[in-house]
């Protein structure tokens, strides 16, 4: 038997949302204020989160002018926070484009664990 905790394989956008207080690190956010948005397709899904040093705030919509932004399916959004893909894999394979701030988009992969 492996000595790793399982990690719930999360199945939906809305389950990744569900266990964002759970994953999120705010001792990383300290200091930090910006927004993320996802743009998903296959179905259609945009949501943001608002970081303000050490919080974070989910809303389903687009922000006008978030400071980074991801885009890709929500299969790829899936596999991504599963682990089952490396975010460097799905830029190159073009199944993933982050615009925006590049420094702030590194921090996410800190944010939510």
């Amino acid at each position: 038997m492996s000595s790793k905790t399982a990690i719930k394989k999360l199945n939906s956008v809305d389950e990744v949302i569900a266990s964002m207080p759970e994953r999120f690190n705010p001792q990383n956010c300290q200091g930090l204020q910006a927004v993320y948005q996802w743009e998903l397709s296959e179905p259609d899904r945009f949501f943001h989160i608002i970081i303000d040093n050490g919080t974070f705030e989910v809303i389903e919509g687009k922000y006008e002018k978030p400071n980074v932004t991801v885009i890709c399916s929500c299969e790829t959004y899936l596999k991504l926070v599963n682990k089952e893909v490396k975010d460097i894999i799905a830029i190159l394979t073009k199944k993933l484009m982050v615009k925006g701030s590049m420094s702030l988009g590194q921090k996410l992969s800190k944010i939510f664990i």
